[in-house]
């Protein structure tokens, strides 16, 4: 948990630009806010969230539709909902990290709402990808500033394509110097309803004005996830379709890459509902002790083996030896006799492959 604190401000001019559900594996969930602050050019969030285990009423249909976030400004589907309804907010509490807090003193009143082609747009987010590229290169370290969301203004798109091995829905879309980025989602249950609201916008060929951007950052990469679509109504003023949220249509029948989709949702549930195979294999109990000794070093940053890592490590030798694991072994000694992060990643590379080409019962 992350405490803060929050300063008072006179007032805020805010552009709402969507909202998305997110969930932690420790089971926190909660919905982000987005607003832009044109005036001082900042994209500030507001965040209802509950901690794992607790609210089972906090959903995400109400977090969404009948949770409000300030008096006079109602929850996060009438500030999003077609067209968007821009906010002043008048005493308003906001931390060094961008976070608005919700409630309080706070006040908000609506602002006349933009058209489509509203010149403010224009210099809001980005729309060259290497100027992209350099803020998040800055972003990068312990040092640097936080960087979750991100707005660009691409000047085309692409239909999404289904990367089947990567389990990906990835969205090319690009800049005004003709250079292309690949907005991705993880094909998951989690975000079937964003991956099947992009695709329907995507196959009307609806016009893109700007794309509300989360970084997603994992072990060995970062995803640019898109969390919602900013266009114009049938009125000409500024919409948002927020990805999490919006409503499905009337049931029809998908087209060829919607019925991929869900035919790769339909495989994944039933290999998570698959009954277990019960004991663990040869290969897994055997790995077991190597698992163990290597994520301990990575964990720690720590490379020289103890004198307990190293008798561990030793004992299977003759194991790996007796299955045939020449090459494990191999590459186990040479760990022994120097301990290094180079070896570390081979080893656990070597063990990773043994597992998924575990035959051994």
């Amino acid at each position: 948990r992350v405490r803060r604190d929050f300063t008072d401000q006179a007032t805020l001019d805010l552009l709402p630009l969507g909202a998305h559900w997110w969930q932690t594996a420790g089971g926190a969930r909660g919905l982000t806010l987005a607003l832009w602050d044109w005036r001082n050019a900042q994209l500030l969030q507001a965040v209802l969230a509950r901690p794992d285990g607790s609210d089972p009423g906090f959903t995400r249909h109400g977090a969404w539709s009948t949770q409000s976030l300030w008096p006079g400004s109602g929850a996060a589907e009438r500030v999003c909902h077609h067209p968007l309804q821009p906010l002043r907010l008048s005493q308003p509490r906001l931390a060094d990290d961008l976070r608005l807090a919700l409630g309080g003193a706070t006040r908000a009143e609506p602002l006349p709402r933009w058209s489509a082609d509203d010149a403010r747009l224009a210099n809001q987010g980005f729309a060259d990808w290497r100027q992209l590229g350099e803020r998040l290169r800055a972003a990068t370290g312990l040092t640097a500033e936080p960087l979750d969301l991100l707005l660009l203004r691409p000047s085309a798109t692409r239909e999404p394509l289904l990367d089947e091995a990567a389990q990906l829905l990835a969205w090319p879309v690009q800049d005004t110097a003709g250079r292309w980025l690949r907005l991705v989602v993880p094909v998951s249950e989690q975000h079937e309803r964003r991956i099947m609201t992009l695709q329907r916008l995507a196959a009307a060929k609806t016009p893109v004005q700007a794309v509300l951007v989360r970084v997603e950052r994992g072990l060995a990469s970062r995803l640019l996830t898109p969390v919602a679509v900013l266009g114009a109504n049938a009125q000409g003023l500024l919409r948002s379709v927020s990805l999490d949220f919006e409503p499905e249509p009337a049931r029809t029948t998908p087209s060829g890459l919607g019925q991929r989709i869900l035919q790769l949702l339909k495989l994944r549930r039933e290999a998570r509902l698959a009954p277990s195979t019960g004991a663990h294999g040869l290969a897994e109990r055997l790995l077991a002790p190597l698992f163990e000794v290597l994520e301990t070093q990575a964990a720690t940053g720590r490379m020289a083996l103890t004198s307990h890592q190293s008798e561990a490590l030793r004992s299977i030798l003759p194991a790996f030896e007796s299955v045939g694991w020449h090459t494990l072994a191999q590459a186990l000694r040479a760990h022994l006799a120097t301990p290094r992060a180079e070896m570390l990643l081979r080893l656990h590379r070597l063990a990773t492959w043994l597992l998924e080409l575990d035959g051994l019962e």
